[in-house]
């Protein structure tokens, strides 16, 4: 597990599947405020020849269980849900991709909901979490691993369960979560982490 936050900017080092995965934590609150939670939702980020792989477990703390629209490209951003954002190597088309509770998916490229692409989600409930896997292919994002290993973004988290309501986020955002100029960086390498 390799991560660190420097200057707003969290660099996360992704190893190849073999090697494992590396966590992305959710360290702020909408509003940019550090957080600390008992339970704090996880993401694990990893990659396969062809994708780029993100598993996030959100806590659960009672008999609740995850609601929402089940239709595609809906209005879903009020729900249960996660939140990703991509932009391949760090310039050019912002993806994004929202997975609420019930696995319904909203994606966009450029805020254009028309574009459609063809993540592989699973949504599965558990006593005590949720938990979301989403599986992007490098092609759907136009990103080619033999030609870079930079892709920029940001991972968010949004429970509304009562008495466990959260809004998180791995990098601090100055504006909301589609905030470019606040994305991290993932870098997929199978080399030595860095943190820039």
């Amino acid at each position: 597990r390799v991560y660190a936050i420097e200057n707003s900017e969290a660099m996360i080092v992704v190893p190849d599947a073999a090697r494992g995965a590396a966590e992305v934590p959710f360290l702020f609150d909408y509003v940019g405020q550090k957080v600390s939670l008992a339970r704090k939702a996880t993401c694990t980020i990893s990659t396969d020849p062809q994708a780029i792989i993100l598993d996030v477990a959100i806590p659960l703390k009672s008999a609740y269980r995850p609601a929402g629209l089940n239709q595609r490209d809906g209005v879903i951003w009020n729900d249960d849900r996660i939140e990703i954002f991509l932009q391949p190597n760090g310039a050019g088309s912002v993806y994004q991709y929202i997975i609420n509770g019930v696995g319904a998916l909203y994606d966009s490229r450029d805020s254009n909901k028309s574009w459609n692409g063809a993540p592989e989600c699973t949504v599965t409930v558990n006593a005590d979490n949720w938990h979301v896997q989403a599986r992007i292919p490098f092609a759907e994002i136009g990103f080619d691993p033999a030609k870079g290993d930079i892709i920029r973004g940001n991972v968010a988290v949004v429970s509304n369960e009562p008495g466990n309501a959260f809004c998180l986020t791995w990098v601090r955002l100055p504006l909301n979560f589609a905030d470019v100029a606040a994305f991290g960086v993932f870098k997929l390498s199978a080399s030595m982490p860095y943190v820039k």
